[in-house]
């Protein structure tokens, strides 16, 4: 199922520590007890040396080891006949009874503290004490589970701080041996336990931006070099925060998830797409295929690539029945993605032969686009004016040719921001009253509309209009917003409602790619795998310049011929060269965009960040003022 099809806890992978991790971990989560041991100890060595200095002075010729010997035994009680006439050593007598008592009492608690097992809060400290060189999660929400699945499936340390124990996250994270620390983590002490001091990022992905900011500022503080990565939504404030914090430390959630749910209005089989520019127009998306083809055929795909000007960024084959059966994640523009699927389809249905019709058929259903090309207006429904149908409807309206954009949007709501803003585009009819109103979706032309995308924050509530929707239009192509992946596998079963995504599924591969490798604009997952983007700008002295990008994207560990590291986007000047030729050559001052997983894009960028330079950011941005203005926006 396209964003949805492989969510983290699918293939569960869990937090590993070594043998001698465990043993710290569990001596540090008693270290209070130990302290009160310790502690017992000192007083029991000072009494031992108060009765061996009282029995030496009453006996000089004795030896030290004879008079310690002796003050043992006086410990015990045994053989006080000879000090109790004395004063001081009847006071000694009551100072060892009382001694004796509590020390056996602290001999009793200590033991059994010892071998009673902890409660699994208790124990969270003590794990996350033994993490260096890990990631900070501050929020155990939906985001923050996603993106802490993410790194532990990258085999990278995590620990979580969540304010409340009872959230319905907790638990799965605990699964996944995530050591979870329970408090605010805008409080150092907070910070501290979670060790802040050895970590190499902090993720705030707290529902609430000033929050988040408190978090990074207070941990900044703490440790200079760590880096930050901060969940906001006011492309203002993420400018003010990446000028103090640094690039690409600041993202929007319903942003990065936004193209991929705009893509989706418009075809079918959309895994995730890349905004290569600030247009709705200048996407380029990532689409599976899943096609029975010929050996041959494989070996023709870099072809294939160069002919229709795409990207096959991962290819899995499994042998069905004697035939190849190729799964391709191929990315590219909408365009040349229906062109290329076009092509493959017509292929896969030759090579299969009468004999496999079925299968061909089962595979292809729903592969095509949807039809944008005609010069008949073509009406796509959205439902839901928050924050992802406001960016949903920004992109939208910019393919003014042929799109008409009807917005549903409750009574109540109708004077918000978004709503007057969307108001204002000519392409845009804004229809005001209850969604799961069918008379009202009909009479806003529901019967002939291309798609209807239910994207509020109402689960339940996008499932019930999208189900009604799909009863009056049996054809309509739907798109849903949801978070439940096993929700998703069931319409996608039950209804055959395939294009379902959540925000935070989108949206966490961005945050688990930033904090593995600081820089990175955003990531997706393609199958079990962690791609991301980055991009800078080619120095004029590099001497980079002039080669083809067939040459630069060479590596040695290449599989069915795809390169680790692809460039999917230049600019140059005012024109952005989307999914460009291998035979471009770069040009001084080009910016670039590469797309590869996390670890080829480190090493690719490792080997050759001498050539770019940083893409300028603007004026420094003071702290106070990014607060001002957060305070200001109320966000």
């Amino acid at each position: 199922m396209p964003g949805a099809s492989h969510p983290p806890h699918k293939r569960i992978i869990k937090l590993r520590l070594t043998v001698w991790e465990w043993i710290r971990a569990g001596l540090l989560n008693r270290r209070p007890y130990y302290f009160g041991a310790l502690t017992a100890l000192s007083l029991l060595s000072i009494i031992i040396l108060v009765n061996t200095l009282y029995i030496s002075m009453h006996d000089p010729q004795s030896t030290f080891p004879i008079d310690l010997l002796r003050a043992v035994t006086f410990l015990t009680l045994n053989n006080i006949g000879d000090v109790s006439h004395d004063t001081v050593g009847s006071i000694l007598i009551v100072l060892n009874i009382l001694f004796t008592i509590l020390f056996a009492q602290s001999v009793f608690d200590s033991a059994r503290v010892l071998f009673n097992p902890l409660r699994i809060k208790d124990r969270q400290g003590g794990r996350a004490m033994v993490q260096h060189q890990h990631h900070i999660i501050c929020g155990a929400g939906r985001m923050g589970y996603r993106v802490a699945a993410r790194l532990v499936a990258a085999h990278e340390r995590v620990v979580v701080i969540e304010n409340n124990w009872e959230t319905e996250f907790v638990q799965p994270l605990l699964h996944m041996g995530v050591p979870i620390i329970n408090g605010d983590a805008r409080h150092t002490e907070i910070l501290e336990r979670a060790g802040v001091m050895r970590a190499r990022s902090i993720v705030g992905v707290i529902d609430g931006d000033l929050i988040d900011l408190e978090i990074a500022l207070a941990a900044r503080q703490m440790n200079a070099n760590i880096a930050v990565f901060l969940r906001t939504f006011n492309e203002y404030f993420d400018n003010g925060v990446e000028s103090f914090f640094g690039r690409a430390s600041a993202f929007s959630a319903s942003a990065l998830a936004a193209p991929t749910f705009t893509a989706a209005t418009l075809a079918r089989n959309i895994i995730y797409a890349l905004p290569l520019g600030d247009h709705g127009n200048q996407i380029v998306a990532i689409e599976r295929l899943r096609l029975p083809l010929s050996q041959q055929s494989i070996n023709n795909l870099p072809a294939l690539e160069q002919r229709y000007g795409v990207r096959i960024l991962k290819i899995a084959t499994h042998e069905v029945s004697g035939y190849t059966d190729v799964h391709l994640n191929i990315l590219g523009t909408m365009q040349n993605l229906d062109a290329m699927r076009a092509e493959l389809t017509s292929a896969a249905e030759q090579s299969a032969g009468l004999n496999h019709t079925t299968h061909v058929s089962e595979v292809g259903v729903g592969t095509h686009a949807l039809a944008l090309s005609t010069n008949d207006q073509q009406v796509i429904m959205i439902c839901g004016l928050g924050k992802m149908g406001f960016r949903m409807v920004t992109r939208l309206h910019q393919w003014r040719e042929h799109l008409k954009i009807v917005v549903i949007q409750r009574t109540e709501e109708a004077n918000t921001a978004f709503s007057q803003i969307v108001s204002r585009y000519e392409n845009v009819e804004m229809v005001h009253g209850d969604a799961r109103d069918m008379e009202l979706l009909v009479r806003a032309g529901l019967k002939d509309a291309m798609t209807f995308a239910a994207v509020t924050s109402d689960d339940e509530l996008n499932v019930r209009v999208a189900l009604e929707a799909r009863r009056c239009n049996p054809h309509i192509h739907i798109v849903l917003r949801v978070f439940s992946e096993e929700l998703a596998d069931e319409l996608a079963t039950m209804f055959h409602i395939v294009t379902s995504y959540s925000v935070s599924n989108l949206a966490s591969p961005t945050f688990a790619a930033a904090a593995m490798f600081p820089g990175i604009e955003l990531g997706f997952m393609l199958d079990q795998d962690l791609y991301a983007m980055r991009s800078a700008i080619l120095s004029s002295a590099s001497p980079l310049v002039g080669e083809t990008l067939a040459t630069i994207c060479q590596s040695s560990t290449r599989i069915n011929a795809i390169p680790d590291i692809s460039i999917i986007g230049i600019w140059r000047g005012d024109t952005i060269i989307r999914i460009p030729a291998d035979d471009v050559r770069l040009e001084p001052g080009d910016r670039i965009a590469c797309v590869g997983k996390v670890a080829h894009l480190r090493t690719f960028w490792h080997q050759h960040q001498e050539h770019f330079i940083g893409i300028d950011q603007g004026e420094e941005t003071s702290v106070t003022s990014v607060l001002t203005h957060a305070a200001k926006l109320r966000i």
